[in-house]
């Protein structure tokens, strides 16, 4: 499970990758 945006928003419900959003499962995945 290679996370490409490299953050999880388990704890910070945002992500700092550009291109990148947070799933259900609380990690940050390009959308």
């Amino acid at each position: 499970g290679f996370n490409p945006c490299g953050e999880t928003c388990i704890w910070f419900p945002t992500c700092h990758a550009p291109g990148c959003t947070c799933s259900i499962a609380n990690i940050c995945v390009r959308n």
